[in-house]
């Protein structure tokens, strides 16, 4: 998928984990509340009503990142961290809110921090660590780990 998940892309990756049960399934995302917010809506659906998000969940999707406590790790150039806005800080809170209920404490974690240093991070800020960094060190890392 890309961007916000629609239900055709939640249904289909629905119907692939059903017919390859023991494939592993992750989602990387930006580093900011819509990213995380995208993650949710795969895992547990959409914070609408069951009826309206489809009712198609995918909980056994992994969040492997880009998580924002990995941008100080990967010395993601300043320039590069983005302020949160207002609509960012709402966002955060009523996702912490959500997690919170679903207890999904390392997400909850990872709202605060982002909170925290009030910033947030574009996928496209790993790039700045060179042009293949992302395909070659970040993911590879991150898939070794799962």
């Amino acid at each position: 998928g890309r961007g916000y998940p629609d239900i055709c892309t939640r249904q289909f990756l629905n119907w692939l984990a059903s017919q390859l049960p023991n494939i592993p399934m992750f989602i990387l995302t930006d580093a900011d509340p819509y990213g995380i917010e995208i993650f949710l809506t795969y895992k547990y659906g959409s914070d609408r009503s069951w009826i309206e998000s489809g009712g198609i969940t995918l909980p056994q999707i992994k969040w492997i990142g880009f998580l924002p406590s990995e941008a100080n790790n990967l010395s993601v150039p300043e320039n590069q961290l983005l302020k949160l806005t207002n609509s960012d800080k709402r966002r955060i809170e009523k996702l912490s809110k959500r997690v919170l209920l679903l207890e999904e404490n390392a997400v909850f974690d990872e709202l605060a921090i982002m909170l925290s240093n009030n910033c947030k991070l574009e996928i496209e800020a790993l790039y700045t660590l060179g042009d293949k960094f992302l395909s070659t060190v970040y993911l590879k890392y991150k898939l070794e780990q799962h």
